[in-house]
């Protein structure tokens, strides 16, 4: 048996916007980050955080992705349960608006 490296997945450079109003706080975020390879939405969402692009409170909210926050991935929707663990690619463009009403 020959052990060796664990082979990784090289990191992904993607392109988050977050827009929209959330609770009281209207949040405008276009940031290019860096994931590792097989990174999920989730991971990324993280790294906003940890860059200090995101205060807590956003974060919290929108870490799951819940309904009815829409996700976009290369822009085309993302919809279902266990949104926030779409794996992401070198390249993407994702996007989460918040629902917007009046008149």
């Amino acid at each position: 048996m020959i052990f060796g490296k664990r082979k990784t997945a090289p990191p992904v450079r993607v392109e988050l916007t977050v827009q929209g109003l959330l609770g009281t706080t209207y949040l405008s975020v276009l940031a290019t980050i860096e994931v590792p390879g097989g990174a999920s939405l989730r991971d990324a969402l993280d790294a906003l955080r940890r860059r200090g692009e995101l205060d807590p409170e956003a974060h919290a909210l929108l870490r799951d992705v819940p309904e009815p926050l829409t996700l976009l991935v290369n822009g085309a929707p993302v919809t279902g349960r266990g949104r926030a663990k779409t794996r992401l690619a070198d390249g993407d463009q994702v996007t989460i608006l918040t629902p917007v009403s009046g008149g």
